[in-house]
């Protein structure tokens, strides 16, 4: 359940987007979401890869497109002896983590900023003096969604 705090609410349901596991490999869905009004993305996933990129890829398209994530992964073992190690966690905009779980089952919440863009970052009284979004140089996004392929060949494609 998210809370936006204080009693301050724009709006009494921010909006919310889902993605996927995998889905949070790619920054230019994240983006998509953001420019269609996402407050707070939802990322249910069974990452099997490691936590590091887990924790990098939740905290970093919450503050390239100043969202929340919402990021609950799978914990314990499956049927097929595969691993999840857990770590659900809920990132503010600025990629703060406003609160992680540990690699068990457990209820993860936190409270949300309604105006989570003020600062620069956490602790600070320095104000924020950009919006990723507003400022993106369009031009640049010429080529993005045009197929391509890594220059580093993957052990197995499947």
């Amino acid at each position: 359940m998210v809370h936006r705090g204080h009693g301050a609410l724009r709006h009494p349901h921010p909006a919310r987007l889902l993605t996927i596991c995998y889905d949070g490999d790619f920054p230019e869905l994240y983006r998509a979401e953001a420019i269609l009004g996402a407050e707070v993305i939802c990322r249910p996933s069974a990452l099997l890869r490691s936590f590091e990129i887990w924790e990098l890829t939740n905290r970093a398209r919450a503050y390239d497109n100043h969202v929340y994530i919402v990021a609950c992964n799978g914990v314990g073992p499956d049927a097929g002896d595969n691993y999840y190690f857990g770590h659900s966690m809920i990132v503010d905009p600025i990629s703060h983590k406003l609160a992680q779980g540990r690699g068990t089952q457990e209820v993860v919440f936190a409270e949300l900023d309604p105006d989570p863009i003020k600062r620069i970052t956490y602790g600070t009284v320095s104000p924020m003096t950009f919006d990723h979004l507003q400022d993106r140089n369009l031009a640049a996004y010429g080529n993005v969604l045009t197929p391509a392929r890594s220059r580093f060949e993957p052990a197995k494609r499947v």
